[in-house]
């Protein structure tokens, strides 16, 4: 009698489920390898900005502002531009920086309410061939969420990962009132004002595009009963705040110099919640077109912590060009004096 040859089903079965564990196992190892390379070329993104940044300082003798001002000539005025447009030409995108026209400067249509109002030259359709060109370099690989576009405009690309460091809680366009970190509104900070010294102060982080962190980063404007008078008050308040009334959605554009897009601070851990805070009179103003430029739209009270994708923190840029890797675990205390730049703290390296 002939005998065929082959798997019985069982055996079968047990072959197909030997390859699902072989696979089971595997595709850890693959995703953490790809992780690896993704956090490799992430750290590589952050030193090409902070060797840019090094370079416009060589240039200029001061660091880029975070933000240009809102007013239009003859007073302070930049549009509203980010550091990162600022630093275009050093990072081999001066085609890019030349097709901006800075001087751009065209009025809001008077609503019936409040005065005319300057539109930033970042928001004029007349450079979106510049603000809507994707930066490479300005995003990291490991962002899910890379291809956000601010809701309602085609103004920009949203493809800002990385956001400089604003360092303090307040963010005041007119005086800069606690606005500890190397860049702010309208800054020019120098190297001499960096008494903490170059390695013990972020220069750089990362930041999730798009709504960021569920049910973290609320990435709104929340009106408290009081306003914040402390670091630690606005911290606690932020901890407490609801669902805010009116969503403004984080890395809209590199090119804007908005907190929720190219900065952020250090009054809370990496990966923790977002909030921003106004008075009811700022909010009646805005929603009632009668604000009228940085006189009356400030201050900002913020928490805006870095986050990324990358499992239990995020990647750090120091003002040496070094990169860090900070965990979410870092303490409060530590997170803050790393992020001043002239606290006179004393931080240890193996703190982070």
């Amino acid at each position: 009698m002939l005998r065929r040859r082959g798997f019985t089903l069982i055996e079968l079965l047990v072959v197909i489920a030997i390859i699902a564990v072989l696979i089971a196992l595997l595709l850890p190892a693959v995703q953490s390898a790809r992780e690896a390379a993704r956090r490799v070329q992430c750290v590589n993104n952050l030193k090409q900005l902070g060797l840019a940044l090094s370079n416009y300082e060589s240039a200029n003798r001061v660091f880029p502002f975070a933000r240009g001002g809102y007013y239009a000539p003859p007073a302070p005025w930049y549009g509203r531009w980010s550091a990162h447009a600022m630093i275009l030409s050093q990072m081999e995108q001066s085609t890019v920086f030349n097709a901006i026209n800075f001087a751009l400067c065209p009025a809001l249509p008077n609503m019936g309410v409040g005065s005319m109002l300057p539109l930033p030259a970042v928001n004029v359709p007349e450079n979106t061939t510049a603000t809507q060109t994707r930066i490479g370099t300005f995003t990291c690989p490991s962002d899910y969420s890379y291809s956000y576009n601010w809701p309602g405009t085609t103004l920009w690309s949203g493809t800002n990962g990385y956001v400089v460091n604003q360092g303090g809680w307040m963010y005041d366009s007119t005086s800069n009132t606690g606005s500890v970190g190397p860049f702010s509104d309208r800054s020019a900070v120098t190297v001499a004002a960096i008494t903490d010294g170059m390695s013990q102060t972020a220069f750089a982080s990362e930041r999730l595009l798009g709504s960021g962190i569920t049910n973290q980063d609320l990435s709104g404007w929340y009106m408290p009963m009081t306003m914040p008078t402390s670091i630690d008050q606005t911290y606690a308040d932020c901890q407490l705040a609801p669902t805010p009334i009116w969503y403004s959605q984080t890395g809209a554009a590199w090119a804007s110099g908005e907190m929720t897009s190219t900065t952020y601070n250090h009054v809370t851990t990496p990966n923790g919640r977002s909030c921003a805070f106004m008075s009811n009179a700022q909010m009646s103003a805005l929603l009632s077109l009668s604000w009228s430029g940085d006189a009356n739209d400030l201050p900002w009270y913020m928490q805006v912590p870095p986050s990324s994708a990358h499992p239990g923190g995020v990647n750090v840029l120091a003002g040496d060009g070094s990169v860090r890797f900070v965990k979410n675990s870092v303490s409060v205390p530590v997170w803050r004096a790393f992020g001043s730049r002239a606290g006179g703290e004393v931080v240890s390296a193996d703190a982070y």
